[in-house]
């Protein structure tokens, strides 16, 4: 069998038939930390160590591990043929991206990725980090992705470290790889993936990872290794504010181990002490996160889970429908979603956020903020417009006029006991000419060869 040789040029576009429609496939050699192209500002959706506990902090970004178990799933993917586990693979990856490749899982024959809670239209980049294994000799696969993309004859072991990844605009709120090797006892290895939403830059990231943290009512356990993300360079971070009953590191309500923040009954509220507004928040922001209304299933199905933004630092710990200026949305278990001005409700009906009841499972929210007259929704000119997210789905829009918002601290709070998990704050950033000159040069290149026949 003849190998083809490892494509080394950054950013090579390697197949993909279906221009406009499929995604690029691209794939490059990595050292370390320098060339893994893992950054602060990206915009992860998912960063995952696989098969590996503890978070992983690389560039000031953070990878969360994902256990000891085999087929490892959240709310926001699911893998397939992963049930084998290995230690103590040594390729010669320098930095703490290395660490990403001691440890991994494999046996699939397919080997499946699937990705949700998708915003259709909107443009991702999927990243498989992969090490050299074994010695000499190849694992050879043909990768396939859900929405037409295909790569023939990808070899793990061509290089000590490479990156893998597949860059698409999403066409459904889910996309799947398939990873089949060429050989059947040559099965894929699952070092560690991410996915970025390439047209936004991560502020600030917390994970809520508090394991052993001896007092569950200090939010601010464990900060330093589980916040990343711009505002955190340098080794700084942005410590939470908290009222009432709210923890992070108490497994009740079974999310995530513990690792989560808990609002409790009313009074329980969190807020992020940092005003993203101004600079911050020009362009547009971006808030999303993990939540579950009714974490301990209660049978009151109207308890629920909140977050208010547009807050000045005076009212950042307001309650839902406190009267100071602020934008506010609670979900709740029955599926309902009721949003706030202020301490005006903006929704008499209250609209579908969720198509069925949602107890301590966790969906993924987005909340989109833009202004269409200056760009910046939180600077007091113009207005600020929201858009409400559920699992990849509009589920509500507001229009602050008049000025709009010109403030923005944040907090959460639910009804009796929620929880939140996986907060992100990221600017909007203008979609780059690179991706549109990309997606020509795959397009290009699938009308002018096809794969070789092996």
């Amino acid at each position: 069998m003849i190998r083809r040789p490892f494509l080394a040029l950054t950013l090579l576009p390697l197949f993909s038939p279906l221009a406009g429609i499929a995604g690029v496939f691209t794939s490059n050699p990595i050292t370390g930390d320098a060339d893994s192209g893992i950054t602060a500002g990206t915009a992860y959706t998912l960063a995952v160590d696989i098969f590996d506990g503890p978070n992983r902090r690389i560039n000031d970004a953070v990878f969360t591990g994902s256990g000891g178990g085999g087929n490892p799933a959240t709310n926001n993917y699911t893998t397939g043929g992963l049930n084998n586990g290995f230690t103590g693979n040594v390729p010669p990856i320098s930095g703490n991206v290395g660490g990403l490749t001691q440890n991994f899982l494999y046996n699939g024959n397919p080997a499946t990725y699937t990705l949700n809670n998708l915003r259709v239209g909107e443009t991702y980049t999927t990243t498989f980090f992969n090490g050299a294994f074994g010695g000499a000799g190849g694992r050879v696969h043909n990768i396939t992705a859900s929405d037409g993309g295909v790569l023939n004859g990808f070899d793990q072991n061509a290089s000590p470290g490479s990156v893998l990844k597949y860059t698409f605009t999403a066409a459904a709120n889910s996309l799947t790889f398939a990873m089949t090797p060429l050989v059947p006892a040559d099965t894929w290895h699952h070092y560690a993936f991410s996915n970025q939403i390439v047209n936004q830059r991560a502020l600030l990231t917390d994970n809520f990872h508090a394991p052993l943290n001896p007092n569950t009512n200090d939010l601010n356990f464990n900060l330093a290794a589980r916040q990343g993300g711009l505002l955190t360079t340098g080794g700084a971070t942005i410590p939470w504010v908290a009222v009432g009953n709210t923890q992070v590191g108490n497994a009740t309500g079974s999310i995530d181990g513990g690792n989560y923040l808990l609002n409790a009954f009313g009074t329980g509220r969190a807020a992020l002490d940092s005003n993203f507004n101004g600079s911050s928040s020009a362009g547009g922001l971006a808030v999303s996160f993990d939540l579950a209304p009714n974490s301990v299933a209660n049978g009151d199905a109207t308890l629920w889970e909140g977050i208010n933004i547009g807050q000045s630092s005076a009212n950042q710990s307001d309650a839902i429908n406190g009267a100071h200026s602020h934008f506010g949305v609670l979900f709740r278990g029955n599926g309902l979603l009721q949003a706030f001005d202020g301490s005006t409700t903006l929704t008499p009906v209250e609209p579908i956020w969720s198509d069925t009841a949602q107890t301590n499972g966790l969906t993924r929210i987005e909340l989109i903020a833009k202004d269409p007259t200056d760009g910046n929704p939180f600077d007091g000119v113009g207005q600020t417009d929201i858009s409400v997210y559920a699992g990849g789905i509009l589920r509500y829009s507001f229009s602050k006029t008049g000025g709009g918002y010109a403030d923005n601290y944040l907090n959460f709070s639910a009804a009796n006991i929620g929880g939140v998990d996986n907060l992100m704050i990221a600017q909007l950033v203008p979609e780059p000419t690179s991706l549109g000159l990309l997606a020509l040069t795959g397009g290009l290149l699938a009308r002018r060869r096809r794969p070789a026949a092996r």
